[in-house]
């Protein structure tokens, strides 16, 4: 089946399955001998010419129908006589799976692709060729540098890498092969560090050509949905094991620890989310204009309530109470009071949140007496939830006199999984959404510069600390 160079299709000839010893074992073969992959003559020249036109209407591997593939080099692919790719260089091949400026390939290629070429290269040397050809096709023209141009192969990469991870996933379960992407992650995770400190350094607080949040998305609603969206996919990655683990106590956390990554990456969520918020309102250099920034994250919030999506709102209510942000008393006090009563009394942690609690009883009887899926959202104060699921969890752990235990616990948990797996139509705008995953937000020392920038200090204690603040950046 193999001439040097040369990979024969197994998806275009004949497949039997043959029994041997209780086990079923699959024999593909070619639907033709070839005998060299260099043979050319004047006659297949012709014949591959006549066919050129109905080739490129096909799938190269599935037969299906498809425009979105590119025209073959005589040399390295061989057809038969309906126009099918037979055969194919094993390069070649990997090649056809990089998306380029006009091409990208089907899903269906994709699978046949990557199931071939792991006949003759193993997972690990197939992800190596391919970020080699990711390169090679990154630099073959200066188009694929402009930001359409990245957009459209990254999402190429993207669609290559979900088939292969959901098709064949055990091919990401060989040690050889988690180093390999372990190496990546870490030079992708330096990137990162890089760029960071390139901001830190390119960018200023006082960036007058900046667009916040409030400019890209003025609808209060919009905002809340947007938020809603990047919740519901960061939930849905918590499984019910992590959930245990952050309920149990704290010396079993710290043997669990590395099995609650998402939860992790679920709680920087919230806590960007809180800096995010104050990094709006403190850029704001002109008080009018903080007050109507201010004033417009309070109706976020309040449509976060509307919503369902709890966890958001106190982010944002989280912001509104920092003390760099409470210190501002004369934009304060022309904030519209009826607008922070409503957060206030909601936010209100006496009597074990009381309020916050009444509020969430009567978000899950709509979400149950919801008719369609779609109708009814809850997203809970996370950091709360996992109080709660603690003090139950070790409730539950003793049993009772009669050596019955109490069920409540995997009971909230079931509840849990029911939310956080709920489906959101809410339309996506990719705009908003980078502001809100993507967009530059200022660290503490940063933010409390800005806070006595916005308004002096007055207290002994305020003025030492924007003294000392002053002082470090002085030596920096």
């Amino acid at each position: 089946l193999f001439d040097p160079g040369i990979i024969h299709s197994s998806l275009y000839g004949s497949m039997d399955i043959h029994q041997e010893e209780g086990r079923e074992m699959l024999i593909s073969t070619t639907s033709n001998d070839l005998s060299s992959g260099n043979r050319k003559t004047k006659e297949d020249d012709q014949e591959r010419a006549n066919k050129q036109e109905p080739i490129s209407k096909q799938d190269p591997l599935t037969g299906s129908s498809s425009n979105s593939y590119p025209a073959f080099d005589d040399q390295d692919k061989i057809f038969d006589d309906t126009g099918s790719l037979m055969s194919v260089t094993l390069d070649s091949l990997i090649e056809l799976l990089i998306p380029s400026g006009n091409y990208s390939p089907e899903q269906s290629y994709i699978f046949a692709a990557l199931l071939n070429i792991r006949i003759f290269i193993s997972p690990p040397d197939l992800l190596q060729k391919i970020l080699q050809q990711c390169v090679f096709k990154q630099n073959a023209t200066a188009a694929n540098f402009t930001k359409e141009g990245r957009t459209r192969t990254f999402r190429g990469i993207y669609k290559l890498c979900l088939e292969w991870t959901q098709s064949i996933p055990y091919d990401f379960r060989d040690q050889q092969m988690q180093r390999r992407l372990i190496e990546l992650l870490k030079r992708f995770e330096r990137a990162l560090i890089d760029i960071s400190s390139s901001m830190d350094q390119v960018l200023n607080t006082d960036d007058n050509n900046y667009k916040g949040l409030l400019e890209i998305c003025p609808n209060p609603t919009t905002l809340a949905q947007q938020m809603t969206l990047i919740e519901l996919e960061r939930l849905s990655m918590i499984g019910p094991d992590e959930i245990v683990y952050a309920a149990i106590d704290d010396d079993a956390k710290k043997r669990f620890g590395n099995r609650m990554n998402n939860i992790r990456n679920y709680i920087d969520w919230s806590n960007r989310l809180t800096y995010l918020t104050a990094t709006e309102i403190l850029r704001c250099s002109k008080r009018g204009y903080r007050i109507h920034t201010i004033e417009y994250f309070i109706d976020v919030a309040k449509e976060c309530i509307n919503i369902g999506n709890f966890n958001s709102f106190m982010a944002i209510v989280a912001a509104l109470s920092l003390p760099l942000i409470a210190r501002l008393k004369k934009t304060w006090n022309r904030v519209e009071k009826s607008k922070l009563d409503i957060l206030r009394h909601q936010f209100d942690p006496t009597a074990n949140f009381v309020s916050y609690r009444s509020t969430l009883k009567a978000a899950i009887w709509r979400f149950n007496s919801a008719q369609n899926e779609t109708d009814a959202i809850i997203i809970p104060f996370f950091g709360l939830l996992i109080k709660d699921l603690s003090l139950l969890h070790r409730q539950c752990a003793q049993l009772l006199p009669n050596g019955h235990m109490f069920i409540q616990f995997g009971s909230e948990v079931s509840n849990f999984i029911k939310w956080k797996n709920r489906k959101c139509l809410f339309e996506r705008d990719t705009r908003t959404l980078h502001q809100l995953l993507l967009s530059r937000t200022f660290t503490e020392k940063q933010l409390i510069k800005l806070s006595y920038n916005c308004e002096t200090a007055e207290q002994t204690s305020e003025k030492e600390l924007y003294r000392r603040l002053k002082n470090d950046n002085d030596v920096q």
